[in-house]
């Protein structure tokens, strides 16, 4: 898959211009051109992989490729429900895990 002229398929390497990528699942910014093999099995890969190509996007038209840059957010589209708002069930699980950490929420009680 080809987007700008640059692979975006996460089975291959990503061969575009850099830019760090925030990652979910491992509460980091990575680079673009990383393995992004886990990603394919990733509950959020679909809704990542769409960012990813509106980021390239952004980047390869010399813009930044922030997808929150100069963006407003209501309160209630940050809540917990807001985020889990319309994910399936393991994209929730998932959100709950990696964003919320629930996990260790459940552990402090």
């Amino acid at each position: 898959m080809k987007v700008s002229g640059f692979n975006v398929d996460p089975r291959r390497r990503y061969d575009g211009p850099e830019f760090m990528e925030y990652c979910i699942s491992e509460k980091a910014y990575l680079p673009a051109d990383r393995d992004r093999t886990p990603c394919i099995t990733c509950p959020l890969g679909q809704l990542c992989e769409a960012g990813f190509h509106e980021q390239v996007r952004l980047v390869t038209s010399g813009q930044n490729p922030s997808l929150t840059e100069c963006k407003v957010f209501p309160d209630e589209a940050l809540s917990r429900d807001g985020l889990l708002s319309g994910l399936s069930s393991e994209q929730r699980a998932f959100v709950l895990r990696h964003v919320f950490d629930v996990e260790e929420e459940s552990r402090n009680e």
